[in-house]
């Protein structure tokens, strides 16, 4: 994935819609509608302060976005959209992951506020290679987005899906 990381975007690679999602995205990432540098509190009275937003492409051609996180513990985490054009593509990419990773650790599916499944939602580790750290992922689908969130630290995934779950725009996360 080719990352584009300045601040908002880089207007010559990016479109004023890819560039409306991702600021889209990003205020919806936290209920307070934080910004750089501003902090969300998860129920455990962890923190996380937005660090760094940005957008690219896929190998595939996909635009994805980002947000880089900082936890109260100083442990990076990040969360990441994928719109696909398709349902089906999201879950092959949520598929695609699942398969790499070394354990799963839970898999129910994603309902929307109506109790109707409108995806998967996974939780997964993975063993970085030539290392003994490890590190989770939660990944779920809603339609044709996919998103994660991922950090070396289970606890600070756990706390950042609350914080997302408890966003008034849970639906357009």
């Amino acid at each position: 994935m080719k990352a584009n990381t300045s601040f908002w975007f880089n207007r010559k690679s990016t479109t004023v819609t890819s560039a409306f999602l991702a600021a889209l995205l990003l205020t919806s990432l936290i209920p307070e509608r934080s910004c750089l540098g501003q902090v969300a509190k998860a129920p455990e009275s962890t923190t996380f302060r937005v660090v760094r937003v940005g957008n690219g492409t896929t190998k595939d051609g996909n635009d994805f976005f980002f947000t880089e996180l900082l936890s109260s513990k100083d442990v990076k985490a990040y969360k990441i959209w994928i719109p696909f054009k398709s349902s089906q593509l999201a879950v092959e990419e949520l598929e695609r992951v699942t398969k790499l990773s070394s354990k799963v650790i839970r898999s129910e599916p994603e309902v929307d506020e109506k109790g109707k499944t409108v995806g998967r939602r996974v939780l997964v580790l993975f063993q970085e290679q030539g290392s003994s750290k490890r590190r989770t992922r939660l990944c779920w689908t809603q339609g044709s987005l996919y998103q994660e969130i991922s950090s070396e630290s289970k606890d600070d995934v756990l706390a950042f899906e609350k914080i997302v779950a408890a966003s008034p725009e849970k639906s357009e996360n």
